[in-house]
């Protein structure tokens, strides 16, 4: 059977929905399929073309039954033959998406912040919703104080936050709110003072926006804030930082420069073109997304977390078939890999972040969640 018709055989495409497809797969020929894509290295088929070579006649391996259908026989690894084994294999395409975004807003709560604290109020809803349509995955995280311990609080309404303002707002898992007084220099500080209590809102591959609203400047340098900031958590490496001030906070619009985020014009006080810009932001730097939710299995389906197996496509033909990894850490061992977010209960599949780089800047690219075949070890 050639690549096209193993591709082919059987199979359902659900960009979105959980349709499956069914064909019987065969370890040889698996890695007969290659893929030649930009930071992936060379094609790994035959000819390096990410086209598998026509060596004649094609031998009964799981191909076509007398019905035209697939044969879904299931071999013995013990059968003495020279045939590989052969599975069952259930395929869902994820819709591949846009890479999430985390975004952490920390604002300034003295008292001269009132009125510019009571327009962030009122665009916060608009500006996640306009992420959010654009098939950006938002997470908004708040660091501020409520009325009651600040000079000036803020209280998102719904739907963002979760309807008991004045005095709370959490609403996880797409808003948190960290309740804490900050003050004209402290912006910076209480960003990394409270990750302990945002941490579980982020996610691994989301891309990391901290966006500062203060009319005065950190008593942090640039450098202080990035050393500290980067050493909570290897995902804020690539962060972007974006500032709403005015001409006082020389340190913010150093740190919005260096990491190409957006500086807007405090004292101009006009919020809606400010988060437009900044959501638009978001929006056109988002990447392809590397996690993917393990779909839930129809009538006398049974997932068996070793029995998942993952390829992407470029669109073009060309394959990349992805050996899963036991934990993020053994990441750093392999050219590409994936591996669960939970080994005991999984729930998603995540891409290690180097092949999460790799697979960016294709338009027509999806990931392949191929169930039922023994899962392939990255190497």
């Amino acid at each position: 059977m050639d690549n096209e018709s193993w591709r082919n055989a059987g199979r359902v495409v659900a960009l979105s929905g959980l349709a499956f497809g069914v064909i019987a797969c065969s370890t040889v020929e698996r890695d007969d399929r290659g893929f030649g894509g930009p930071g992936l290295g060379p094609g790994l088929g035959p000819d390096d073309t990410g086209q598998a070579s026509d060596s004649g006649e094609q031998t009964d391996d799981g191909g076509p039954g007398d019905d035209g259908g697939p044969n879904l026989d299931v071999g013995s690894a013990d059968d003495g033959g020279s045939q590989p084994e052969e599975c069952a294999e259930f395929v869902e395409e994820a819709d591949v998406g846009n890479q999430p975004a985390d975004i952490i807003i920390v604002i300034d709560n003295s008292q001269s912040m009132g009125n510019e604290i009571a327009a962030v109020q009122v665009n916060m809803n608009a500006f996640s919703a306009q992420i959010a349509g654009a098939d950006v995955d938002p997470h908004v995280i708040m660091i501020s104080g409520f009325e009651h311990n600040s000079d000036s609080g803020i209280c998102v309404p719904p739907p963002l936050g979760s309807g008991l303002c004045p005095v709370a707002d959490h609403n996880p898992p797409g808003y948190w709110r960290v309740d804490n007084w900050v003050g004209s220099h402290s912006a910076l500080a209480r960003v990394v003072q409270h990750f302990p209590d945002y941490q579980a809102g982020l996610r691994p591959t989301a891309a990391t926006h901290v966006v500062v609203i203060t009319d005065d400047d950190s008593d942090w340098s640039a450098q202080q804030f990035i050393d500290q900031f980067t050493a909570l958590d290897p995902n804020f490496a690539d962060f972007t930082l974006h500032a709403i001030i005015n001409g006082s906070g020389s340190v913010y619009a150093q740190l919005a420069n260096q990491t190409g985020g957006v500086v807007g014009n405090l004292d101009a006080n006009q919020f809606q073109p400010i988060f437009d810009t900044l959501a638009t932001t978001v929006i056109t730097t988002a990447s392809l997304a590397c996690e993917y939710p393990i779909p839930a299995l129809g009538p006398g389906e049974v997932f068996d977390p070793d029995k998942v197996n993952v390829e992407f496509s470029d669109g073009a033909g060309n394959l990349l078939e992805i050996g899963r990894v036991d934990s993020p850490a053994a990441c750093a061992s392999v050219a590409d890999g994936w591996y669960y977010d939970d080994p005991g209960d999984p729930q998603m599949i995540l891409l290690c972040g180097q092949t999460c780089d790799a697979i960016q800047g294709y338009e027509q690219a999806s990931v392949g969640v191929i169930f039922g075949c023994d899962t392939i070890p990255a190497g």
